[in-house]
């Protein structure tokens, strides 16, 4: 009994702890800090390259990017809960930076063409400059397919990458700034922690099935997620981190300066883990075939310092996919990764939101508002 009251009292300390925190976070200032690259600066080239070489072939002293999210933010700067300072004209510790970590470009190739389908992924983070820590992360996901004859060379897709910048980035930036928040005053905080893959799944994971690959795959399901619960449904979500512990950050500003920011622990930790996937024929005629896609995945949200686990609960979700006679499906991880990546985008927040118990007791604390 000593030991149960003893931890009740440590819980009450650190609740109101968490809220005098959350009353430093609400109401700030936040100034703005600018494009950056996640991971260190000699990395930039090789995890980067496209985005890279656009930088580079810029005349301007400012580079592309960071005039167009100056530019925007200039002309945007009212967010969720706070105004952006794009001068830096406060004293502010907090700082928002727009942060480039993911650029993909692969090929499928047919007999005189060559389908591309290009990944970019960004991250708005609210950082404390004060003690170096990331407070919220709001990832931005693009994924978009062309087609070309032939194969296409760098300059193309140095133009495709470019415009998936001006175009999709900003668009979805704008389209969820509303939804950008400094965290409210006693908000807790959630992340994913763990994203597994059972070997029933691991063949229809096509490049990515193999170290370290998968744990490259592991971070584009936790990025979505992510962006899931931090626009659909308001909460104050920190970055994945591979761990329940607290994981440095590195970021690289154009200017070449480099910070090291500590993402801390949670206060609730979430576990994916994809079970299987399924592929099964729908209906087949002479002139078409329809598949249904599907995968089932495992949620588990859990307080990784108490080991005490919330809620768990095995979500499942397909589609229907018309393939034509005489096309050629040249990697169906395409199809197996679309119908996860919705499941993740929209199944998942349907699926939490349904459950009353769990929004009220765990994911409302967890709200901006």
């Amino acid at each position: 009994m000593v030991k149960n009251i003893g931890m009740r009292k440590n819980v009450k300390i650190a609740f109101i702890f968490t809220l005098a925190a959350g009353l430093l976070f609400a109401n700030q200032d936040v100034k703005y800090a600018g494009f950056c690259f996640s991971g260190a600066y000699a990395d930039i080239s090789k995890n980067y390259p496209y985005t890279q070489k656009m930088l580079q072939d810029s005349s301007s002293a400012q580079s592309y990017l960071d005039k167009l999210f100056f530019d925007y933010f200039s002309a945007n700067s009212e967010l969720g809960n706070f105004t952006l300072d794009i001068h830096n004209q406060t004293k502010a510790t907090l700082s928002l930076a727009i942060a480039l970590n993911r650029e993909e470009v692969a090929f499928e190739y047919y007999d005189n063409e060559t389908k591309a389908i290009y990944n970019l992924g960004c991250t708005v983070f609210i950082m404390d400059f004060a003690d170096l820590t990331i407070l919220q992360s709001y990832p931005i996901n693009v994924t978009y397919i062309d087609l070309y004859k032939g194969e296409p060379d760098q300059q193309t897709i140095i133009q495709t990458i470019k415009k998936l910048y001006s175009n999709y980035i900003l668009q979805k930036l704008m389209s969820n700034q509303k939804n950008i928040y400094i965290r409210s005053s006693g908000s807790l905080t959630i992340k994913v922690a763990n994203v597994n893959f059972q070997e029933e799944a691991l063949p229809f994971l096509g490049s990515y099935k193999t170290e370290p690959e998968i744990e490259t795959y592991a971070a584009i399901v936790a990025q979505h997620l992510t962006e899931a619960l931090a626009f659909k449904m308001n909460l104050t979500v920190l970055p994945y981190s591979r761990s329940n512990l607290s994981y440095k950050m590195s970021l690289s500003f154009s200017d070449a300066s480099i910070q090291n920011f500590t993402i801390p622990a949670a206060s609730y930790d979430i576990d994916i883990t994809v079970k299987r996937f399924l592929k099964k024929l729908y209906k087949e005629t002479a002139a078409e075939r329809v598949d249904l896609y599907g995968v089932e995945l495992e949620m588990r949200i859990y307080d990784a310092e108490f080991n005490q686990e919330y809620w768990k609960q095995t979500i499942q979700n397909g589609a229907a996919k018309q393939t034509v006679v005489g096309q050629i499906i040249g990697n169906e991880f395409y199809k197996y990764n679309e119908i996860l990546l919705l499941t993740l985008s929209d199944k998942i927040p349907a699926t939490l939101k349904e459950d009353k118990k769990l929004m009220k007791g765990i994911l409302k604390k967890c709200a901006n508002y």
